[in-house]
């Protein structure tokens, strides 16, 4: 029997329109071909995936979720 570890998966979400019409910024940075985001200029957090605010979530459930649903069903 193999065994499947918990992983993180973080979903940038996009500015909401009230953040916009204040002229909010986004805080973090999502590092580019790597599961990690910059908050500030010195706090960098790793996950097991990171999705930027304009992935569809098609994209978050097939990289993320399919594959759990399969080994379930496989048992």
């Amino acid at each position: 029997m193999t065994s499947t570890s918990v992983r993180v998966a973080l979903r940038v979400r996009p500015l909401s329109n009230k953040e916009t019409l204040q002229n909010c910024s986004e805080c973090l940075i999502v590092i580019p071909d790597a599961p990690q985001i910059l908050i500030g200029n010195d706090k960098s957090f790793t996950f097991d995936y990171v999705f930027p605010s304009d992935t569809e979530q098609e994209e978050v459930f097939q990289e993320c979720a399919s594959p759990l649903i399969d080994k379930m069903v496989e048992g």
